[in-house]
């Protein structure tokens, strides 16, 4: 993986670790956190996110703030689960936002996240276990698992693919997967027991030995080399082998940047993994909910009890995301015929004037940007909202428009129009 710095706020380095390529993908955050940037001192110095030692809630609170900084993402919609060194993978929902970031997690007994909604950030934190991160570039669905020994044994990559293929129709020729920093081979010692384990685990076929993952010492006890088992995890689950990206720094030859079980006998902080999917921009989402609403309005019986129901709910994300909690979905029914998608989202982002008294100077020059300036159609549609909280005329576009349906010349210059406006307001 390759290192990147970053100056946060208050001058502290922040330096993460990330995939060649990665950070080219547009809908993708992600990143491996190192020993650097954080609050936290003495053995959890200083970028610390294990939980169950003796530093205090409110350091590691403040790493996670600081890596949602450094990530540009929200830290209230991070995820992340009490890992059991299991193989159990969990489909995020809205309820778990903020689990393990924000708050002490209730995801328990799990130790794979998946999601395919944007603005989340799955996490998981490591001191020489595997991470392991996955990306559906075509369904645009994520997932992150926790992969120590016991997990990699039974094999939790590929109960993640297949959660993937379950929750999202993932296709693993369109996934990307990393392996990320863990404990390398040389480094990596185990007994019998363990050896035991992954001889029964990986069965030997004409293109898999075992003796490519597990070599066996003159003492009787075992090298693990936990990246070559995880990548032969991956291509059991279907994923492409150039799809797979490795790795090559181990957590306990380098104590001093990354946190490593071995290497200092369990008297150490954790690493965390974060993979999110960017969120799409707000009027991006705003035009995608109200073509979904007015396609639903324009084909289906808006009577019906379910069709109903589903119009609430995009109601209710539409003033979520425009905080105009007036907002009225049956309102975007009646744009549909004489405009553009753009510029009814536009018109949706407006949050509804409030009456300010405005001077008539004020009221004079908005008529005059009205009828004299080219704005795009929701701007214009905003400022006759405000024209008509502000003079009280409900009729406000006759007096702009048509004219003589207030009792002008259908001609009346612009000096007339706002003499008469000044003239009926309420």
């Amino acid at each position: 993986m390759q290192e990147k710095e970053v100056t946060y706020i208050n001058g502290t380095k922040i330096k993460m670790l990330h995939f060649p390529g990665w950070e080219d993908l547009p809908n993708l955050v992600h990143g491996m956190s190192t020993r650097e940037g954080g609050v936290s001192r003495g053995i959890y110095a200083t970028m610390n996110f294990k939980e169950d030692g003796e530093d205090p809630q409110e350091n590691i609170r403040e790493n996670y703030r600081r890596i949602a900084a450094y990530l540009g993402c929200d830290v209230n919609r991070m995820v992340r689960p009490s890992l059991v060194h299991g193989n159990h993978v969990h489909i995020v929902e809205e309820k778990d936002y903020g689990n393990g970031a924000t708050r002490k997690s209730e995801l328990q007994d799990i130790d794979a996240l998946i999601t395919n909604i944007p603005g989340v950030t799955l996490c998981a934190t490591f001191a020489d276990c595997v991470p392991l991160f996955f990306y559906d570039k075509r369904k645009q669905a994520i997932g992150l698992a926790h992969s120590g020994w016991r997990g990699t044994a039974k094999k939790i990559g590929l109960e993640t693919v297949k959660a993937m293929q379950n929750a999202f129709q993932s296709d693993p020729n369109d996934i990307l997967a990393g392996i990320g920093p863990c404990i390398c081979k040389s480094c990596y010692q185990v007994g019998e027991d363990t050896a035991k384990e992954f001889q029964n685990a990986f069965k030997e076929t004409e293109f898999f030995k075992i003796e490519r993952i597990l070599q066996k010492n003159i003492d009787g006890t075992y090298q693990l080399d936990l990246r070559k088992a995880n990548k032969q995890v991956l291509l059991e689950a279907g994923i492409p082998k150039e799809n797979i990206t490795i790795a090559s720094i181990c957590t306990c030859c380098n104590p001093n940047l990354l946190f490593s079980h071995r290497a200092t006998q369990g008297k150490r902080g954790a690493m965390g993994a974060f993979l999110g999917l960017k969120e799409k921009p707000k009027l991006q989402m705003v035009m995608e909910l109200i073509e979904k609403a007015t396609s639903l309005m324009a084909e289906k019986d808006c009577e019906d009890k379910e069709v109903k129901q589903e119009l609430l709910s995009l109601q209710t994300k539409l003033r979520e995301i425009t905080g105009n909690k007036k907002l009225q979905i049956q309102d975007y029914k009646r744009y549909w015929s004489y405009t553009d998608l753009e510029t009814i989202a536009k018109t949706a982002m407006f949050l509804p004037p409030q009456k300010s008294n405005l001077t008539e100077e004020a009221i004079k020059e908005i008529i005059f940007n009205i009828c004299k300036v080219k704005y795009d159609e929701a701007t214009m549609d905003y400022m006759l909202k405000v024209l008509e909280v502000e003079t009280g005329l409900d009729n406000i576009t006759d007096y702009v428009y048509y004219p003589e349906e207030v009792g002008l010349d259908p001609d009346a210059s612009f000096e007339e129009i706002v003499e008469k406006i000044l003239l009926d307001r309420k």
